[in-house]
């Protein structure tokens, strides 16, 4: 084994999972097994992430597996490590207790479509980025714990998605947005 499978294999026996990089269908894969196996045992799983975000659909195939593990009585704690974006502040949202550092960055924005070919293509691309904006406007708001409610609507993150623009959040802000439960100064 070389350093980095050793680190990976000693956290992953400290029941310790990486979201490094850019969440794609490497990283759901390898995240969905990990999750499996750990979701055996009702001890906690803790996720540090240090991402830029990436794949909507390698995104929701890791949220469907932290579900699973919590399903089985785990409890997932998220840790940002410097900044959990765009993808990952969503995988982030998903963990049952979500905790970052004054510095660290939390960022949100709206979906990005790819549509490849004739205007069909492009209607059906719209059509699908417009539920997952829905979706996941929902998903923001059943997970917000911010004392202003209006954070605690779908409505809210709805039109934050539809701009598109990012948002960035530092620890405190992120806080008081609802993305995180608590500030931590390790």
């Amino acid at each position: 084994l070389n350093m980095h499978d050793t680190l990976r294999a000693r956290l992953f026996n400290a029941r310790t999972i990486l979201i490094t990089g850019e969440i794609d269908e490497e990283m759901a894969h390898e995240m969905t097994e990990e999750l499996f196996v750990l979701g055996q045992d009702l001890d906690d799983v803790t996720l540090l992430i240090t991402s830029y975000g990436g794949q909507v659909d390698a995104g929701g195939a890791i949220i469907r597996a932290i579900r699973t593990a919590q399903r089985a009585g785990c409890t997932v704690t998220g840790e940002v490590r410097g900044y959990a974006m765009s993808m990952a502040a969503l995988i982030l949202q998903s963990c049952d207790v979500r905790f970052a550092a004054r510095e660290d960055i939390v960022m949100v924005h709206g979906f990005v479509g790819m549509a490849v070919g004739d205007v069909r293509n492009t209607e059906a691309d719209a059509q699908m980025t417009r539920r997952l904006t829905k979706i996941y406007s929902e998903f923001m708001a059943e997970r917000n714990t911010a004392e202003d409610g209006r954070y605690r609507t779908p409505d809210y993150w709805k039109a934050l998605l539809e701009d598109s623009k990012p948002n960035y959040y530092f620890g405190e802000e992120a806080l008081e947005h609802g993305l995180i439960d608590s500030l931590t100064d390790v």
